[in-house]
């Protein structure tokens, strides 16, 4: 009986013990360190996403870590160099996460009860990979074409192109006056890509490059800059596409919604449109840009950071995200308002819904290097090739080394 009072008043003990320490640790602060790239408007969007954190989050603090490029941010999230703080969340886009979810950097999100039940579908399935979530989505938009409607109605072009050939067409039409039709970053796989899905092609994380498809949109980018129809920002100057295009270097080009907040800054007197990205027949879909949340595998404190990633991808913060930068918001009801507050874009509903995701091979930075590459070679060679051969060719290569 002696043995048992005994072995009852310890197990008693531990259990009390056990108590009062999940109770220090739940009464230590933790800071959660949350790293991303931009420029003062994300640092609007960010600093709104945390306000109330101690309220919502008790006992934590969380810490604020800016790069000014994508390059800066994955190069410190990459390279292991101790002088950089390692986040233990970061915000990304759906163009290169797949490389980092395949390389271990991010862990999936399903232990934590994350509840994305009132975001889009396509949003969160552009995070979803092999079954597992690995981003809490901020927005949800679709890729769009920029028209400057001040050109536009100048030269009175008539309705907007839904076809690549009526872009054909057009860019033509001004080019008689000296003005260029159309920007084609090829600096940027994000432009090429748009119109490989456009053309019904797409990437499919490698499987299909050397697709039909791909080889029409990759002959037709050629082709416009043979005949003179498109500019690359960087041959006039430009640091990239939003800059020329803000500065009326070109009528229209390939785009996203984040135009409006860079317009609404750097040309605010411009008039423009965003349209439904044009296609190959007037029905292939465009692409899906999402940012999001996610966390790093080696997070000090992951459960503490996926209550903070949630709380920070709250609907406020997201309304925050679409009134600064232009984005479309990933929350439903978010979304509908977004639309609803701007109706001259509520045409670009529906397409946020069946659009494609980059679904760039695992190995996306180098892919999309050698891509943009390959492109360059082609349209600023010194005689006049064969542009079809020369896609098949260059997609063939892409193909057999990221398949």
């Amino acid at each position: 009986m002696r043995k048992k009072i005994i072995s009852l008043f310890i197990v008693l003990m531990l259990i009390i013990t056990g108590c009062s320490t999940s109770k220090k640790n739940e009464d230590k602060e933790s800071i959660i360190a949350v790293a991303y790239w931009g420029d003062v408007r994300e640092d609007l969007v960010y600093q709104t996403a945390i306000e109330g954190i101690e309220d919502a989050v008790p006992n934590t603090r969380v810490e604020l870590l800016k790069y000014e490029s994508a390059t800066a941010f994955w190069n410190a999230m990459v390279n292991r160099d101790e002088t950089v703080k390692i986040p233990d969340i970061i915000s990304l886009t759906n163009e290169n996460h797949l490389e980092y979810i395949e390389a271990g950097f991010l862990l999936p999100l399903d232990e934590f009860n994350i509840d994305l039940e009132t975001s889009k579908p396509s949003a969160v399935n552009a995070w979803n990979y092999k079954g597992k979530q690995y981003g809490i989505p901020l927005t949800a938009s679709p890729a769009v074409m920029a028209i400057n409607r001040d050109m536009w109605n100048m030269y009175n072009l008539g309705a907007y192109p839904k076809t690549w050939n009526e872009v054909r067409t057009i860019s033509q039409e001004v080019a008689k006056y000296g003005v260029n039709g159309l920007i084609i970053n090829t600096e940027d796989a994000f432009h090429l890509t748009q119109y490989m899905n456009s053309f019904g092609g797409g990437w499919r994380f490698g499987s299909a490059i050397n697709s039909e498809a791909n080889r029409d949109a990759l002959t037709y980018i050629f082709s416009m800059f043979d005949d003179g129809l498109a500019m690359n920002p960087k041959d006039e100057g430009y640091t990239w596409d939003g800059d020329a295009f803000a500065d009326g270097a070109a009528l229209m080009t390939t785009a996203g919604t984040w135009y409006i907040g860079l317009l609404q800054d750097e040309a605010p007197n411009m008039n423009y449109d965003l349209i439904p990205m044009p296609s190959r027949t007037g029905h292939e879909n465009g692409t899906l840009y999402s940012n999001a949340l996610a966390i790093r595998k080696d997070s000090k404190d992951p459960q503490r950071a996926a209550q903070v990633a949630q709380y920070m991808a709250r609907p406020l913060c997201q309304k925050e995200f679409a009134r600064v930068i232009g984005s479309a918001p990933a929350d439903i009801e978010e979304n509908n308002d977004y639309y609803q507050e701007n109706p001259h874009m509520d045409h670009l509903q529906s397409r946020s819904a069946n659009a494609e995701p980059f679904a760039y091979p695992n190995q996306s930075t180098q892919f999309q290097k050698n891509l943009s590459d390959e492109v360059a070679a082609v349209i600023y060679a010194p005689h006049p090739i064969d542009n079809r051969l020369r896609a098949q060719e260059i997609l063939s290569r892409l193909e057999r080394a990221y398949k």
